[in-house]
């Protein structure tokens, strides 16, 4: 089975790299120096690579909390609003919290996974008290919380230093450090990271939220509480999406401050990678590996080749697309085979 997977997801990317190569040579570019381009710009330079590495995270991440909701049966799509709230609640606590920075950054984190949770928690209990789907209601919420921001940033909480919509900058004691190039708020989401995994995978919770994901029915049956655990799984979904959005203030590479549309292409790319990964939250770690990579290279490659930017983006797409067709398609395949290896043998047999 674990072979059959890898095999699905090499000949899906395979595919796409094979659909973007005929792509770009049908534009006249050369595939393979827009290739070249593409892992230059994002791994063989130090810039390049802490780029990739910074945005990896953000992608794991982003994709960790799409998959602790998908993957437990939870249509939890409201990544970009948990977001943008536990970004809006770091970003109070860093403006109005005067505390040292052993204290500040510590509350910032809390503060936004806190909100990131509760906002996911309003679309549980809309389909707890109201049978609502959570699936509409995490997509609505997710205009909310823009418009609410966008209303915060552009008048009580506007810094008149700006002329365009944005929260002041939070202190400097809620800013981490860098090292280097990286971002010091890296180590801390892969630890998160890891630690959502071991949940998932090891612990007694994790192992009925997956099996829940996989099915709701044999899980209530066995034992399960379905209810208790959908909450579960939208809190713990939000409080990882509230993070990112408090490690995009607190980070020391980023803006430190809220503006209009913040971390929304995180969200939207956690969703994908969440999805080519089957759900799975621990394989996100190597698609958001290759989403960086693409992502980071590509105004290298528009650099020096004159494909516009925009085609990673499409290449993204059609590399989501053939692994979830292989995936799809494989396990039909597969099954045919066997049928026919059966059929041969009772034949034999007579």
């Amino acid at each position: 089975m674990k072979n059959k997977k890898n095999l699905t997801v090499v000949l899906g990317v395979v595919t796409a790299v094979i659909i973007g190569m005929i792509m770009l040579a049908s534009q006249g570019y050369s595939p393979s120096t827009c290739y070249t381009s593409i892992l230059k710009y994002s791994l063989s330079t130090d810039v390049g690579r802490a780029n990739t590495i910074n945005r990896f995270v953000f992608l794991m991440l982003a994709g960790a909390s799409a998959a602790m909701a998908l993957g437990s049966g939870a249509s939890n799509l409201g990544q970009f609003g948990q977001l943008l709230m536990g970004a809006m609640a770091a970003t109070l606590i860093g403006l109005y919290v005067p505390a040292p920075a052993i204290i500040l950054i510590p509350l910032m984190i809390l503060a936004g996974m806190l909100a990131g949770a509760l906002w996911a928690g309003v679309a549980a209990l809309g389909k707890k008290l109201f049978g609502m789907n959570e699936f509409i209601i995490t997509l609505m919420l997710n205009f909310v919380a823009d418009y609410f921001i966008r209303y915060l940033i552009s008048t009580p909480l506007k810094d008149p230093a700006t002329q365009w919509p944005a929260s002041r900058v939070v202190s400097e004691n809620g800013i981490l450090p860098a090292f280097g190039k990286i971002d010091s708020a890296v180590f801390i989401m892969i630890a998160v990271y890891i630690a959502a995994v071991f949940l998932v995978r090891k612990s007694k919770m994790g192992y009925e939220l997956r099996i829940m994901g996989q099915n709701e029915l044999f899980a209530r049956v066995g034992g399960c509480n379905t209810d208790k655990n959908f909450f579960r799984a939208m809190l713990l979904s939000g409080a990882l999406a509230g993070l990112l959005g408090a490690m995009m203030i607190v980070g020391a590479t980023q803006q430190h401050r809220v503006i209009s549309g913040l971390g929304e292409s995180f969200a939207n790319d956690g969703l994908m990678i969440s999805i080519i990964a089957g759900n799975n939250i621990a394989g996100v770690f190597i698609y958001a590996i290759l989403f960086s990579i693409l992502q980071s290279g590509a105004t290298g490659m528009q650099l020096d080749t004159g494909v516009p930017s925009e085609f990673t983006t499409m290449l993204i797409a059609i590399t989501v697309l053939s692994v979830v067709a292989f995936r799809a398609y494989s396990g039909i395949f597969i099954n045919k085979m066997i049928a026919r290896r059966k059929t041969k043998d009772l034949e034999v047999s007579k």
